[in-house]
């Protein structure tokens, strides 16, 4: 006898997740990237959120955190109901702090997987956008700690309490990418070129260790320093890039919205 077609199972799905990106979809659909901690990166479609008064439009904004009901056929995943619990509403009225969020949720959605836990990043990266809209901590010092907490999720905490070489307390210390720690002047290669290492002056390796250990919700400890903050930025962008191999267009564009830094 023939088989019998074995029929596809449609099931609703009840999940939080962060939108991070957004597409126009035909006329009045969005294609989402959803962050979320259960089953990590997720693409949703959201049917007609573009309409006028559509029931679904404040949940299904960009940075919005929802609670929604999702349909799932095929492993396509459709919006049939959304409820927005946090729009970040502090990050819409300022330009700078919206190209920032724009930046750390590229990040977010860089390092997150597809199909896998991910509830670590989820509340980096929620934390990180409540500290933009609703708190007064400069805006470079919520980036560095967002970059370097970043890389430890992603599997890239760098080593920092001895010299890679040496094993000793690190003396005027380069932070090494390639080696994923701190090695001593002293203790570099002649072939390597300080052009691949970071530099660290005084105070950011004690800054750097706050934000690899501290509790997520004490992640931005108070800093009055602005050259101490500029110097620590420095050092998380440049580690995070070199680990994940990419660089930023929207880093780019928030920097163009600040004052000019010359390292």
């Amino acid at each position: 006898m023939p088989k019998r077609k074995q029929r596809t199972r449609n099931v609703f799905v009840k999940i939080k997740g962060l939108i991070t990106r957004e597409i126009r979809y035909k006329d009045n659909d969005k294609l989402l990237t959803v962050v979320t901690a259960e089953r990590g990166r997720l693409t949703v479609r959201a049917r007609g959120v573009m309409r006028l008064r559509s029931p679904l439009a404040s949940a299904c904004q960009l940075y919005a955190y929802s609670d929604f009901t999702l349909f799932e056929n095929k492993g396509r995943l459709t919006v049939n109901a959304a409820e927005p619990a946090e729009l970040f509403m502090g990050l819409r009225t300022d330009a700078q702090k919206l190209a920032l969020a724009a930046y750390i949720a590229d990040i977010a959605e860089k390092i997150s997987d597809s199909d896998a836990e991910n509830g670590e990043l989820l509340r980096l990266t929620l934390n990180s956008l409540y500290a933009l809209s609703e708190r007064a901590e400069p805006l470079e010092l919520v980036r560095a700690a967002f970059e370097m907490r970043a890389a430890k999720v992603a599997g890239y905490e760098p080593q920092l309490d001895a010299c890679l070489r040496c094993g000793n307390p690190p003396e005027a210390p380069y932070i090494s990418p390639a080696l994923g720690g701190v090695c001593c002047r002293n203790c570099l290669t002649a072939e390597e070129s300080t052009d691949a290492l970071i530099a660290c002056p005084d105070g950011v390796l004690p800054l750097i260790r706050y934000f690899l250990s501290a509790p997520l919700k004490r992640l931005l400890p108070p800093v009055g320093d602005e050259r101490l903050i500029e110097d620590v930025v420095y050092v998380t962008e440049r580690y995070l890039f070199s680990q994940l191999d990419c660089d930023s267009k929207l880093l780019r564009y928030y920097r163009s919205l600040r004052l000019p830094f010359t390292r």
